[in-house]
């Protein structure tokens, strides 16, 4: 304990601070970009399928699942 020694912050965020927010920050937005397009897009996606209302129910889980686990 004695050898330990407080690292204090500089006050400014490094390069590498800024690269990693900017990447999460990107990460979210095609996300959000990504639910958008889909969810604009189901109906196109239901005819095509030919499927009725109730089967096409599982269309906008089914896309979202692999993302989410």
């Amino acid at each position: 304990m004695a050898g330990d020694q407080l690292v204090r912050p500089t006050g400014e965020p490094s390069r590498r601070d800024w690269i990693a927010v900017m990447s999460v920050m990107l990460g979210a937005f095609m996300a959000v970009l990504d639910i958008q397009i889909t969810n604009s897009s189901l109906k196109d996606i239901q005819g095509a399928l030919a499927a009725t209302l109730e089967e096409g129910s599982w269309i906008s889980p089914r896309i979202w699942w692999p993302r989410s686990s």
